[in-house]
């Protein structure tokens, strides 16, 4: 409704599509409407019986427009309820009155839900998860009233169902436990509750439908549709029906169970505001968690419906896995290094790798054939010094670091091998010039600084010392 009570005072919903194709098609539902005037043409009907379909972002739209002809759109909705395999989830307003078992095609969705937990239906399945609003009471269908306590409400086990299943008064009624809620207020201040006013008129204007919104299919089906047999052929209405949307499938569960949690609390409070041993706060012990550790429990069934397809109650002894964001893998953590797209050590760690090779290069003031040795080892591939300066530990490389200086003191004096290093170096220039382009090495920081130790070695070799 957009009007200020329709948005501020009443649960509503709506869905943006970006689709020009489906926009055009709503675009020829409101001619159809235009040249209708007030009535109801057999061409508007016939041509609201047949849907259209359009693929938006990855899910399927199957767009249905009211009157129909014979209530097409229901039995579309019907066959994607009778498929859920994990739950359904509903807010419903004005849905319509019961229908006998005799005429199946002008059940309302609500009643094709609520069969689901009907045994000797065709459809019936125990353990399907169903929890929703429907505005209003539904005469023949649902009524206030205590029954038989709740399977397994953790916060009250004593608490009455407000809700009772009637199946066409040829039965007596069955208990729905806590499946479909009506909209309740605190009427009087509980505790630490304050009184609430619903004088208001409609609180729960959505029509929506989730079907299986964490499983493989999940479905969404919402509008202007009351989602009933009497909106199908009496009304102008729309019912979008999104199927293998997954984030819009979970985004309205969510919605959905806040309010149905809303109301269902209200209710426990109204129920029990005179009850002294209701409940006034937290307890100081564990109990209330039972119901959610035992196995074919309701609360642990209502978990593993929350927490996605495939989800299994933990092992005993065993913590449970925690379930994958978005289906995304969870990969284990191991002990191997850092990924590649991490940063090394840091500075100190760097160049403490490479300080015996710092120290080796030292030692090169030795007689002339070890420095023609040394030279031979620094035209060796970056790759291989770079190894051997990893295993050779630091600790080692420092002794014979000392014994090569004192073995630089005794040596002679420096004018005889200098020449011959100047000569050595033109040599090795020499080749350098003739490999090919690839076979040269970038300069790197480390290249950098080694050159720069070179020049600054020759320039200490070049000038004379005192006492020599």
């Amino acid at each position: 409704n957009w009007t200020k009570t329709g948005l501020c005072t009443q649960a509503n919903n709506g869905v943006i599509v970006n689709d020009p194709d489906l926009g055009a098609h709503f675009i020829d539902e409101w001619n159809l409407l235009k040249a209708a005037g007030n009535a109801y043409p057999a061409s508007l009907m016939q041509a609201n019986s047949t849907s259209k379909s359009f693929n938006v972002d990855g899910s399927s739209i199957t767009q249905w427009f009211a009157p129909t002809d014979k209530g097409e759109d229901l039995d579309y909705a019907r066959k994607l309820i009778n498929g859920a395999e994990q739950g359904i989830l509903f807010l419903f307003f004005n849905p319509g009155a019961f229908e006998p078992d005799d005429k199946p095609e002008q059940w309302t969705l609500l009643q094709n839900i609520l069969a689901r937990h009907q045994q000797g239906t065709p459809n019936y399945d125990a353990d399907l998860y169903i929890h929703g609003v429907v505005n209003q009471e539904i005469p023949g269908l649902t009524t206030e009233g205590p029954e038989k306590p709740s399977r397994g409400a953790a916060v009250d086990p004593a608490n009455p169902s407000p809700v009772k299943l009637y199946d066409g008064g040829k039965t007596a009624p069955l208990p729905v436990p806590y499946e479909s809620m009506v909209p309740k207020a605190i009427k009087d201040a509980f505790h630490n509750w304050a009184s609430e006013v619903m004088n208001q008129g409609v609180h729960v204007h959505s029509k929506v439908i989730v079907i299986d919104p964490f499983g493989k299919k999940p479905v969404v089906i919402t509008g202007s549709h009351n989602l009933g047999y009497k909106a199908s052929t009496k009304n102008d209405d729309n019912m979008m029906i999104v199927e293998g949307n997954a984030p819009l499938a979970a985004s309205y569960a969510a919605n959905i169970i806040a309010i149905y949690d809303t109301y269902r609390w209200n209710t426990y409070v109204d129920a029990h505001a005179k009850d002294p041993q209701v409940w006034h706060g937290l307890v100081d012990n564990a109990t209330w968690q039972d119901s959610y550790l035992k196995p074919g429990g309701a609360d642990l069934t209502e978990i593993q419906f929350w927490l996605g397809e495939g989800a299994s109650a933990p092992a005993a002894g065993a913590p449970a896995a925690a379930p994958a964001s978005g289906g995304a893998e969870v990969r284990a953590a191991t002990a191997s290094g850092p990924p590649q797209h991490v940063k090394g050590p840091s500075r100190s760690g760097s160049s403490a790798r490479r300080s015996p090779a710092k120290k080796a290069a030292r030692g090169s003031a030795k007689p002339t054939a070890s420095k023609r040795n040394a030279r031979a080892a620094k035209r060796t591939p970056a790759k291989s010094t770079r190894a051997a300066a990893k295993k050779a530990p630091a600790k080692t490389s420092r002794a014979p670091a000392k014994s090569k200086r004192a073995a630089a003191k005794k040596a002679p004096g420096k004018q005889a091998p200098a020449k011959t290093k100047r000569a050595a170096a033109k040599t090795k220039r020499a080749p350098a010039k003739k490999a090919p382009p690839k076979a040269r090495i970038a300069r790197t920081k480390s290249t950098r600084a080694a050159a720069a130790r070179r020049a600054s070695r020759k320039i200490a070799s070049r000038t004379p010392r005192r006492g020599r």
